[in-house]
């Protein structure tokens, strides 16, 4: 699905958003009528972050390590998911030396639009809300949100797992925000596949945003890449 290019940016891309350090409080549903324009469109910046090339190469190294591991990353990932930051492991492909390093330097990183979006709010029959672009196909596409019920519906399955979520630090890569979100992580046949949704609003800014990150090796060598869109509530 994506070019060796594109898939170090969105390795570099899950371990900025890592640092978000997000934390949830478990609900039971979730209104995201504040964290939606008052009309029906959304003219939205599609955000991805600029890559220095000391965290390239060293994001190259983890590359490669993780195709020639891919099931013990897997495994990793699935265990230290909620871990912050990120435990060092040899396997990773670098040294702890470098890892640190790593570490720091995407902690540091700012994201920086890289195109635009519009995407039209569909409310559905059935109470969902689906978000719809326009131009290029957007991976929000495949999304219907059922805020009333806790639910998210995905190509993935449905991601049941609800929480309020909230990003204090303002020296993050998206600054201080909150919102609601809602995931998955399971395995399938020994294979991890690990989704997350959330919308809300920056504190800083009052811009909505919406994040969904996406790690899927059920199949081949499978996808892992995030989707940040900002966008204004007025």
């Amino acid at each position: 699905m994506h070019s060796a290019c594109n898939l170090r940016r969105l390795l570099v891309g899950f371990f900025a958003l890592f640092s978000f350090s997000l934390t949830g409080v478990a609900a039971d549903a979730a209104d995201i009528a504040d964290y939606l324009p008052n009309n029906s469109v959304i003219h939205g910046r599609v955000m991805a972050t600029a890559v220095p090339q000391e965290v390239d190469s060293l994001t190259q190294k983890f590359q490669a390590a993780m195709q020639n591991d891919l099931e013990w990353f897997q495994a990793f990932f699935a265990e230290n998911g909620k871990v912050h930051p990120i435990p060092y492991h040899p396997r990773i492909g670098l040294t702890e030396v470098e890892f640190r390093r790593y570490l720091e330097l995407v902690a540091d990183l700012k994201w920086q639009k890289i195109g635009a979006i519009t995407l039209t709010i569909k409310h559905l029959k059935n109470g969902g809300i689906q978000l719809l672009s326009e131009g290029d196909t957007s991976p929000l596409n495949e999304i219907r949100i059922f805020p009333g019920k806790g639910f998210v519906e995905t190509s993935y399955g449905n991601l049941n797992e609800f929480s309020e979520v909230s990003s204090s630090n303002p020296d993050g890569a998206i600054g201080r925000w909150s919102g609601a979100q809602w995931k998955k992580s399971e395995r399938v046949n020994d294979k991890l596949v690990a989704v997350k949704l959330a919308i809300g609003k920056r504190t800083d800014h009052g811009d909505g945003i919406i994040y969904y990150d996406v790690k899927d090796f059920t199949h081949g060598v499978g996808e892992n890449y995030s989707y940040v869109v900002l966008y204004p509530l007025q």
